[in-house]
């Protein structure tokens, strides 16, 4: 995803837009994850993602885990 918005990013993108099946919890939380300013909108049996860039948290930001 990382790759995808650095392309994106390089050829004057500001955001992506995906329709995902409203079942699909586990993309729909890789969306989120990644883009917690995330907008998404249910449309029948899909919900709409708009994730602006300027919202994505940053590839190198770990998450802490116990020792």
């Amino acid at each position: 995803l990382e790759q995808l918005e650095m392309i994106a990013r390089q050829n004057g993108y500001q955001q992506f837009v995906a329709s995902v099946l409203s079942d699909n919890r586990s993309m729909l939380r890789v969306f989120t994850k990644h883009y917690p300013g995330a907008t998404l909108t249910e449309e029948a049996h899909e919900v709409r993602v708009v994730m602006p860039f300027e919202k994505a948290v940053p590839a190198d930001v770990t998450t802490p885990t116990a020792e």
